[in-house]
């Protein structure tokens, strides 16, 4: 008979904690270090998945690992650690995590989550709930559409029945909302300025290295000769 006890010892918990952190506006501190409640966010983390009888932990460390390290061995000696470089994001993080596992020979389950968030133990323990219940080959967990959170995230698309039908990160949904607004102005103006185009991108996204990623053709656009 399937438990939770039983899926959480076959479970590895991989904590994604490579990531900067530009957000938080500090740089002498890894983002999951920064405390929530006096607790340092991955602690914290940890602790609530421990509570829910997970033992076995794989940090993907990158930015700032001395800190990420020193801070979780003080409170949880004995998990595992895979080093991401370069930082590529959270999808890269997951793939490293996943080479490492192979690595290992480990079959069991996976959950994967990030090391900066506030997870309750009922959060966790529904979506075990959900995962036995239906018997499934992946489930995963997501918040309510919120008015603190709306435009923040990335969203996902659920069917009638609470299926999950597609997800959209939120580089596609600026990007989305770049193009609606230049389509927008063009069909009242008919013509499109260098610092019209600019001052759309900047609404959008205000970090440049971002732009230049996820808003490289629109800014190809400003460097056409005829606008």
């Amino acid at each position: 008979m399937t438990t939770h006890k039983t899926i959480a010892e076959q479970t590895i918990v991989v904590i994604l904690a490579a990531g900067k952190g530009a957000r938080m506006r500090r740089n002498d501190l890894a983002k999951v270090c920064f405390e929530i409640d006096s607790v340092p966010a991955i602690n914290r983390l940890i602790t609530a998945f421990k509570k829910q009888q997970f033992r076995k932990f794989l940090i993907v460390v990158g930015s700032k690992t001395e800190d990420v390290l020193k801070t979780t061995n003080k409170e949880h000696p004995g998990v595992m650690y895979v080093y991401q470089e370069p930082q590529l994001g959270t999808g890269h993080a997951a793939k490293i995590a996943s080479e490492a596992l192979q690595t290992i020979g480990f079959n069991g389950n996976v959950l994967v989550t990030l090391g900066d968030k506030f997870i309750e133990e009922a959060a966790i323990s529904s979506l075990v709930s959900g995962y036995i219940k239906q018997q499934a080959a992946l489930a995963f967990l997501t918040i309510p559409k919120l008015k603190s959170v709306r435009g923040s995230e990335g969203k996902v698309f659920l069917d009638e029945t609470g299926q999950a039908l597609d997800i959209i990160e939120k580089p596609d949904l600026a990007k989305q909302a770049i193009a609606d607004e230049l389509r927008q102005h063009l069909a009242k103006n008919k013509n499109l300025t260098t610092k019209r185009i600019l001052r759309i991108i900047n609404k959008h996204i205000s970090e440049p290295k971002k732009q230049a990623v996820v808003a490289a053709e629109f800014i190809s656009l400003t460097k056409r000769k005829r606008l």
